[in-house]
């Protein structure tokens, strides 16, 4: 008895699963670009939002976060200047997170849908 060698083997490489060419989806790098810059965007809302120059509906205009931030302020009652100064920054603290994280969400979203409007395999299809 022989054994007999299949020729189909023989075609398809060991490691096949090894060299596959990675996945790259537009839809990932869009969103991956989107998150990427929606972060600085949202730290110079952030900044513009603080600055007392600017008229209040601009401000909520621009940085869609500072009106829930400011709701995250907490007011409690102090026992002294010490515990207020502390419940204060606290308070602070937690609505400029709220700001900066609304605002990372919001800018995202829009600049993910701007990339996709005007992708260029959509601007080719028209």
């Amino acid at each position: 008895m022989t054994i007999v060698r299949s020729t189909i083997l023989d075609k398809q490489p060991i490691n096949g699963a090894l060299e596959r060419a990675p996945i790259r989806s537009t839809t990932a790098k869009r969103a991956l670009v989107s998150i990427l810059l929606s972060m600085p965007a949202a730290m110079v809302a952030y900044v513009i939002s603080n600055t007392t120059a600017v008229p209040d509906w601009l401000r909520f205009a621009i940085s869609p976060g500072l009106l829930m931030g400011v709701f995250a302020i907490r007011r409690e009652a102090c026992r002294g200047f010490f515990d207020c100064l502390i419940s204060i920054t606290a308070s602070v603290g937690t609505a400029g997170v709220v700001t900066w994280a609304v605002n990372v969400i919001v800018y995202g979203l829009l600049i993910f849908a701007i990339a996709t409007v005007f992708s260029p395999s959509k601007l080719s299809e028209k």
